[in-house]
């Protein structure tokens, strides 16, 4: 998986504005949810209550493809992001290790998907670690013949950050194997800047435009 480096500067914005130099002028902030384009594609800001992040997106063709969930054409690739609080699919007191969370997480996705098909579905599974140590489930099935799409197989990744789980979605198909696939995803995740704080989508703007 080859990673770029634009990351980098991106994670040295961030820490620009997100943490101001001590009397600078403060100015109206603006904490809402959307992207900023970078020369690279483009930087996606989800501000929540307990939910914030920054992806930073590569891609010389990038669309949304929803107003209501996080989808993008990426080049041709459908790409999807969910977020998952773990009282979602976990309901036992006792705090497990972020690889049971996933798991867990996992086999209760599997039952939605099962159900959605409406019949038993196969998964494939295996641990992945990212390039910065972090390590998610990379999971994959078959989609049953009886959908009648072109789809083939839907992909995922999951991480446990922030206390919520991140699954990243794509596909196979005709022209996307299942190597390019689960790469695409893993290089996704690598992308993922999690905070505990809000980010500023002019301040942000603002900085991609004079870098």
């Amino acid at each position: 998986m080859k990673l770029r480096t634009t990351l980098c500067t991106l994670l040295l914005l961030v820490s620009l504005f997100l943490f101001p130099v001590k009397g600078q002028e403060t100015e109206k902030e603006d904490f809402r949810t959307g992207a900023v384009k970078t020369e690279w594609g483009l930087l996606f800001v989800w501000n929540s209550p307990g939910n914030n992040f920054i992806l930073d997106i590569h891609g010389k063709k990038v669309e949304p493809l929803s107003t209501q969930q996080i989808q993008f054409n990426i080049d041709g690739k459908f790409f999807q992001l969910i977020t998952v609080t773990p009282d979602s699919f976990y309901k036992e007191m006792k705090r497990p290790d972020d690889k049971t969370f996933l798991t867990k997480h996992q086999e209760w996705e599997g039952e939605y998907l099962e159900k959605q098909f409406g019949e038993k579905l196969t998964f494939q599974k295996s641990w992945q670690k990212l390039p910065n140590g972090d390590e998610g489930l990379l999971w994959h099935f078959d989609i049953p013949a009886s959908a009648k799409t072109n789809v083939k197989k839907q992909t995922y990744f999951s991480l446990f950050r922030n206390n919520r789980v991140f699954l990243f979605g794509s596909i196979v198909t005709d022209t996307i194997d299942e190597e390019t696939s689960n790469n695409f995803l893993l290089y996704m995740a690598f992308c993922l800047r999690t905070s505990d704080k809000p980010t500023d989508l002019t301040k942000l703007s603002n900085i991609i435009k004079r870098s």
